[in-house]
């Protein structure tokens, strides 16, 4: 049973991870389309 448990809990891991990953390149993006515009 606890074997089973554990891929699931690492495929959810590696979502999570992707999207905190995307969250950040939006983040620089953003940062880098402000910082662009200021200029």
């Amino acid at each position: 049973m606890t074997s089973g448990q554990n891929p699931k809990r690492h495929k959810w891991n590696n979502k999570l991870h992707k999207a905190t990953k995307r969250m950040w390149c939006t983040l620089v993006i953003s940062s880098k389309c402000a910082s662009t515009n200021q200029y």
